[in-house]
Order: structure tokens, then C-alpha cells, then sequence
């Protein structure tokens, strides 16, 4: 709910000091706002077919890359004790079997995980008259308790031509969309 704010015994001739005393009310509200529950999963789910227990995070940005400065996004989709995650691909590339996902932790560890399931070679929308390409989406397991758990410093996204090193610096960091997944799934499912 955003802050409203009367301002009472002011000089009716002064009505700039009426608008800066009342902007950091209006800027605080706002802004908390923004900060009120940065965990959304879109699925909380339990399949009733297979009795798989299904929770998935909304795709967050946790850094971006060194050459373009394009956004990292990632999503994590925990299936009962395994965990995916969904990476939009930083490059124009294609994804296949090739397509491999690194994590530097920040003893200089390097854990690589390569893409599984079907080439995705993205599409192309036009939006506005304008044509844009949509990104393949990267789909690893992670099985390594390191990766989920944090301390790490960058990731690299490759294949056989490419790659693309992204930096971690944002706050919503990897470890936070796990933990998000994982606060998600011990609560009950819809």
C-alpha cells in the first residue's frame, strides 16, 4: 500500500517543502514494496500420476555476462531430492549435447554439467514490427551439493564454438533460488 501523507501547519505559500517532505514517505512505501517476498515459485505442486513431489522457482536474474552485459536468468525445478536448473541461454547459439554449464566456486573449483534433453534452438518473435530472438533455455541437473549451497565466484556457458562467463554479484544469487525452492517444498502443496 503506498504512504500517504498530509502535511498540516505548513505555510500554505511553501508548497515545495510540502512535495520534499512528503517524496520520502511516498519513496519509502514504494520500495518496500519491491522488497516484500523475493521466493515466487510458479509450481508447488504433487503429480498425481507419479506421486512426485514438484516445486519451481520463477526465472530470477543472478548476474550477467562479461561481454555483453546480457542478464544470466535462472530458474530451479526440484523434483522430490533432485534439482534442475533451468538456465536462458546468454548466447545466440543452440543448445544440444554440447551445451555445457560451468561453476567456479571461489576456491577455484570448477563443476560442469552438460545439457540434457532436445537441441533448442530458440525462436524468433516480432514484437512492434520488430523481430527479436528468444533464447534457448539450458536444462542441467544439479547433483552437487557445492553448486547449491553457494561460494561461487562465476559460470561459464559453452559449447564446441563458444562461451560466456557471467559474474555472480547480484543479491539474488544462485544459492537464494535454491533456497527458495527448497523453503517452497516443505511447505504444503497446492
Amino acid at each position: 500500500m503506498l504512504g500517504i501523507c498530509y502535511i498540516h501547519d505548513l505555510n500554505a505559500t511553501t508548497p515545495v517543502l510540502k512535495v520534499v517532505l512528503a517524496l520520502p514517505v511516498l519513496l519509502w512505501s514504494t520500495l518496500s514494496l519491491a522488497q516484500v517476498d523475493k521466493c515466487k515459485c510458479v509450481e508447488n505442486t504433487t503429480d498425481s500420476f507419479t506421486g512426485h513431489r514438484i516445486v519451481q522457482t520463477k526465472f530470477y536474474t543472478i548476474g550477467k555476462t562479461e561481454r555483453s552485459n546480457s542478464a544470466f536468468i535462472v530458474a530451479v525445478r526440484r523434483v522430490d531430492s533432485v534439482y534442475f536448473l533451468h538456465v536462458i541461454s546468454p548466447m545466440t547459439d543452440c543448445v544440444g549435447p554440447d551445451t555445457e554449464v560451468s561453476f567456479k566456486t571461489s576456491a577455484g573449483q570448477v563443476i560442469s554439467f552438460n545439457h540434457f534433453g532436445d537441441v533448442d534452438c530458440g525462436s524468433t518473435v516480432v514484437v512492434a514490427g520488430a523481430s527479436a530472438h528468444v533464447n534457448s533455455t539450458i536444462r542441467i541437473t544439479v547433483d552437487n551439493e557445492l553448486v547449491r549451497k553457494g561460494g561461487l565466484s562465476m559460470v561459464r556457458v559453452s559449447n564446441r564454438e563458444h562461451y560466456t562467463n557471467v559474474n555472480l554479484p547480484m543479491p539474488m544469487n544462485l544459492r537464494t533460488v535454491f533456497d527458495c525452492a527448497d523453503v517452497t517444498f516443505n511447505k504444503p502443496a497446492r
